[in-house]
């Protein structure tokens, strides 16, 4: 049983290296080019793309409703890109100070992680729960 536990920890730990060293896989899209982009992600319709650079993360930017649309813009982001936001995971609201322009961000650093407008940790945490039950089931 113990080594069968360990053979699994292996498994899971050379899959997630080998997925690291593929790169991060971020979608990329704009809601008011393709609709589909929008609050309710068809992400059916959109190819991940692979970001450049060992510190890219992935984002979603929640631009604030406006006369009943909300614009979204899913994007490989590389840290730097935006003056004054902090960039580590989760989300956050940032506001231009020379132009007034204010939106919401969410950074992530797993792969499709910008697909969902909620932060993804909740989503990683169930995946840990259900991948530790069939281990041990």
């Amino acid at each position: 049983m113990i080594l069968d536990l360990s053979l699994h920890f292996a498994l899971i730990g050379f899959m997630s290296l080998a997925v690291s060293v593929a790169g991060l896989k971020c979608f990329n899209c704009e809601n008011h080019v393709n609709p589909a982009c929008g609050v309710y992600f068809k992400a059916y319709q959109f190819k991940a793309d692979h970001c450049p650079g060992p510190d890219a993360k992935c984002a979603l930017q929640r631009q604030p409703d406006k006369d009943g649309w909300i614009g979204i813009v899913r994007i490989c982001y590389h840290p730097g890109s935006l003056q004054g936001i902090n960039e580590t995971n989760g989300c956050k609201n940032w506001t231009n100070d020379v132009s007034g322009y204010t939106a919401h961000y969410c950074f992530c650093d797993t792969d499709y992680c910008n697909s969902s407008l909620i932060n993804s940790g909740v989503v990683k945490v169930i995946m840990f729960l259900m991948l530790m039950i069939w281990i041990v089931g």
